[in-house]
């Protein structure tokens, strides 16, 4: 089965400050994660999503999660 991983990390927001470590934490668990001798995480299905509207993060997990069988997902 397969291992998905998404990993949205919002540094900006319409109406608020922006942050500044979201979108660096997202990264690293990303790149730590993916690779296939680390996590096992099927490539094609993960995604780092950085500062992703509403629709784009939708859009990520409608095909991550709706494509075929999974045995674990990982959103982070």
């Amino acid at each position: 089965m397969r291992r998905i991983l998404v990993a949205p990390g919002c540094d900006a927001y319409l109406h608020l400050n922006p942050l500044s470590g979201a979108e660096a934490d997202a990264r690293q668990i990303f790149n730590t994660l993916l690779p296939s001798d680390v996590g096992d995480y099927d490539a094609a299905g993960s995604a780092l999503l950085l500062s992703p509207t509403r629709h784009e993060l939708r859009v990520q997990l409608k095909t991550s999660l709706f494509v075929e069988a999974i045995g674990t997902l990982t959103f982070f």
